[in-house]
């Protein structure tokens, strides 16, 4: 079904921050969120497992990563044109900043399916894309893409030694080693026949020449020593002068049955890392994490640790940040002794610790941000500093369910540490709108066939967003989350734009200073802007009632100035008529109309190039297929009034 709107599409630029929520009681400090935008408008599948990253050269290009579990698959392989399994690695595209985005297909991913997707961007604006898969049928190793065009064209797959679980960082310093990319990952076999155990080891590979040649592994632990535990890394950071910080948790990889001490205390994770002073060549011994104090840092059954290093030249230089959620934590009574089941009235909570001495002793752990709160969940964090020496912490949780229900709601938040995490502002919700997972769980997008079996795929997949969620930032600052939610009834990809704002340290960066300033300059007058803004519609929601289309209408300012609230979408006309039905004014012919205040989130007006979120129009469904509705509309808003009382050229 096609819903004929008048509207065009075009390319659209970086958001311009105008406006902003405090968060802090003084007025020093704001946090301001753009617009929610949707990445993966899928209908083919559901996304997890994301990671972000933002050009060094140029922070209009943005780069991600996910795996698409697809709807249907046939789980043999071996029909429906070859395709080799459910999941598929692939990539998201922007060259505006994050506005609007493109899906990136790899042949190898998308023939024979794929996971654990990476990406990164070396130092001069190579854009670089890896996943574990086959180059060809049989062939498994961790395929590598580059591409010098900022993710337009890729280069032929190389492929790297088979590994789990890569991690990558690249050198964007000055340093000695400059243009550096490391990846660390768990590589192993299979012992000697009669000993079936794993054996474990943590290396690196690295590329000197801008991912074209790679030299590795280089080993930096093995479970030789410890044969009933595994290792696993985690993902590796850098130290200003170039030291590379490669952390990797240490788990019980035999676990014996029966609830005994012996098998609680087995089930702690012990922490590790090492360093490397030569770009890789070689490792110091690895060293468990060691509290001030001297006792160890551990960490709860199946807790995968973040990490992220302050690289600014602010008061916090080098220091390593250690983000996870912990599901042992309660409210009341602070951390729990390790069971073999998870407590429910047990909450989870993101706790941090931190180094200032490059690992060698580390903070006590600390929740991040407890307020007040006695319920909900936090979950799935993600970590990251800014060139400002600001620390973000971005999580789900699901403190916001209605007292009674049964199941949660989940949003997305963030927080932020002005003191190197020894105190964070309050969190700042960051998604527009609740996902319901057991909506999403209970909802069939497609089924599959193996053999003579038919199973179904939902539209939650992994509504915890799998083993990681991504959070980046550029090189003016600003943060970048991006999560998957199921608003949509599938789970897909958001992003927004995050800026934390200070009066001594308001440097907009890339975005529109002029703009970015406060009112009052100049005056605003109210004018037909119809010609200004283009219509950008999301994929239709089928969460809809029978006999009507649920369409999401985002805004574009396709000018070069700004345009002012009120903004307010007017249709003139509506074939046939009466077919709106939800406008806030009543009106379901010509005359309804919808206001995109709250489509701009915290900003006061939308930017240059700018894109609001959406706001569904709730359409009736034609009777005959040969009927269907088609709209006019007009928008009106606000604009500068340039001196003498007409508006300004750009707006003639």
């Amino acid at each position: 079904m096609k819903l004929a709107v008048v509207a065009t599409i075009a390319l659209m630029c970086a958001p311009v921050v105008l406006g902003s929520s405090e968060i802090a009681a003084d007025n020093q400090v704001k946090v301001i969120v753009g617009p929610n935008v949707l990445v993966s408008p899928q209908t083919d599948g559901i996304i997890a497992e994301l990671m972000f990253a933002v050009d060094p050269t140029n922070p209009m290009n943005v780069l991600g990563g996910g795996i698409l579990t697809r709807a249907a698959f046939p789980l043999d392989g071996e029909q429906a044109a070859g395709r080799h399994g459910p999941w598929e690695s692939v990539g998201f595209r922007s060259s505006d900043g994050g506005n609007s985005w493109k899906r990136v297909r790899y042949p190898e991913l998308e023939a024979l399916g794929g996971g654990d997707p990476m990406v990164a961007w070396g130092r001069t604006g190579t854009a670089y894309f890896m996943s574990l898969g086959e180059s060809e049928k049989g062939k498994l190793g961790l395929l590598f893409y580059r591409s010098e065009n900022s993710g337009a064209t890729w280069s032929k797959v190389q492929t790297l030694p088979m590994c789990d679980h890569e991690q990558v960082v690249v050198d964007h310093s000055t340093g000695r080693f400059a243009g550096n990319v490391y990846v660390s990952a768990l590589y192993g076999k299979r012992g000697e026949p009669g000993h079936p155990k794993l054996d474990y080891h943590v290396g690196v590979i690295r590329s000197h020449d801008d991912g074209r040649t790679w030299i590795g592994f280089v080993d930096v632990a093995n479970n030789h020593d410890m044969p009933t535990r595994g290792i696993n890394a985690m993902n590796p950071a850098l130290f200003t002068d170039g030291e590379l910080f490669v952390p990797y948790v240490e788990f019980p990889n035999d676990m014996p049955k029966g609830t005994t001490p012996e098998l609680r205390e087995r089930k702690k994770y012990h922490y590790w890392f090492a360093t490397s002073k030569d770009g890789g060549a070689t490792f110091s011994a690895p060293q468990k994490f060691k509290l001030q104090g001297g006792a160890e840092l551990l960490g709860p059954f199946m807790i995968f640790p973040f990490f992220a290093i302050d690289n600014s030249n602010g008061a916090f230089r080098d220091r390593v940040y250690m983000v996870w959620a912990d599901r042992f934590y309660s409210p009341t009574t602070g951390p729990q002794k390790y069971t073999d089941q998870y407590p429910e009235e047990h909450h989870a909570r993101v706790m941090l610790s931190y180094s200032s001495d490059r690992g060698q002793t580390w903070s006590k752990p600390s929740m991040i941000y407890a307020g007040s709160l006695t319920a909900g969940d936090q979950f799935m964090p993600s970590v990251a500093v800014n060139n400002e020496g600001i620390l973000a912490v971005s999580f789900s949780d699901t403190r916001e369910t209605p007292a009674g229900r049964e199941t949660p709601l989940v949003h997305r938040y963030l927080s932020v540490s002005l003191d190197g995490g020894e105190n964070f502002l309050p969190p700042v919700r960051i998604s527009s709108q609740p996902t319901y997972p057991a909506d999403a769980l209970g909802k069939v997008i497609g089924a599959a066939v193996n053999n003579r079996s038919i199973s179904f795929t939902n539209g939650g997949g992994r509504v915890n967003g799998g083993d990681y969620l991504a959070l980046a930032t550029d090189r003016d600052g600003m943060f970048r989350p991006f999560w998957t939610d199921g608003r949509t009834g599938t789970y897909q990809v958001w992003t927004a734009a995050v800026r934390v704002t200070r009066p001594e340290s308001n440097r907009p960066g890339h975005l529109d200073s002029a703009s970015a300033t406060a009112e009052p300059a100049p005056a605003l007058v109210e004018a037909d802007v119809s010609d200004k803004i283009e219509v950008w519609l999301d994929p239709l929601r089928d969460s809809a009632p029978a006999g009507a289309l649920d369409l999401p209408v985002r805004l574009r300012n396709k000018s070069d100035q700004p345009i002012y609230g009120p903004i307010v979408v007017a249709v003139e006309q509506v074939t046939p008529d009466g077919s709106i039905l939800n406008a806030p004014n009543g009106k379901t012919g010509a005359g309804a109309a919808f206001a995109y205040a709250a489509a701009l989130r915290d900003w006061e007006a939308l930017p240059a190039g700018g894109v609001s979120e959406s706001i569904v129009w709730r359409i009736k469904a034609p009777a005959k297929a040969d009927e269907l509705p088609t709209l006019r509309f007009k928008v009106t808003a606000r604009v500068r009034q340039a001196k003498g009382g007409a508006t300004s050229q750009a707006e003639r």
